[in-house]
């Protein structure tokens, strides 16, 4: 995959957030599949939303606060798939079709995502048809694209939203300091590029380009 730093391949990374919940912290952890390095991020809880800060408290009570690791899977899975909960189980797999369509950039991304599942997946008994309706051959093939595409959608919308906090950073240096590719700053086929088709096929498909919220803090890198 191009067009991140070190993003030629998918590398499996530690996701690890802590938060603090009054005088104790917790410490949610992920093994997950994540093109960021290895890093840690602390929250404290009277900066997060309402919502996030009771999901972290409720779950800090059913660990108990003697067990400060809680797996923080279930708050990525929501975040990932809060889009197919508002809009419909196909959510996803629509708004692929618009973007395929609408934008190089993106069917440029798309491709190397799908010819590197295919490589990985070469002798599972898997179809060379990924993400078009026919992956596992069976009935379940439409619900295993979506969850495909999904993944695929998530990844880009961290991307861009790293990409963004890069830009920012203070000294006018930080795409550099991070070492973002000069592919992924092309006008045409970079980081931005490929999220302005993915926000203009979600805003088609959906009625609003914000195809998912902001990435929860511990997928960016600091």
């Amino acid at each position: 995959m191009s067009g991140t730093p070190a993003m030629e391949k998918t590398v499996e990374t530690l996701c690890r957030t802590e938060a603090t919940v009054g005088d104790d912290t917790t410490t949610y952890v992920e093994e997950m599949e994540n093109p960021v390095e290895h890093h840690a991020h602390h929250i404290d809880i009277e900066s997060v939303d309402s919502e996030t800060q009771e999901k972290i408290v409720t779950a800090a009570d059913e660990a108990g606060v003697a067990d400060t690791e809680v797996a923080v899977e279930d708050l990525i899975a929501e975040w990932k798939t809060a889009s197919s909960r508002e809009h419909g189980p196909q959510v996803h797999q629509q708004v692929h079709t618009r973007a395929k369509v609408a934008g190089r950039a993106y069917m440029l991304r798309w491709n190397a995502h799908r010819k590197r599942l295919i490589a990985e997946q070469v002798g599972s008994g898997v179809e060379d048809d990924v993400g078009g309706g026919k992956l596992t051959g069976n009935a379940q093939g439409s619900h295993e694209d979506e969850a495909i595409l999904a993944s695929f959608h998530a990844e880009l919308w961290r991307e861009a939203a790293q990409y963004r906090h890069d830009m920012q950073r203070p000294g006018g240096t930080g795409l550099d300091d991070a070492g973002w590719s000069q592919d992924s700053r092309d006008f045409y086929t970079g980081v931005l590029a490929v999220d302005a088709v993915l926000r203009k096929a979600a805003k088609v498909v959906t009625g609003d380009e914000h195809l998912f919220a902001e990435p929860p803090p511990c997928l960016m890198s600091s």
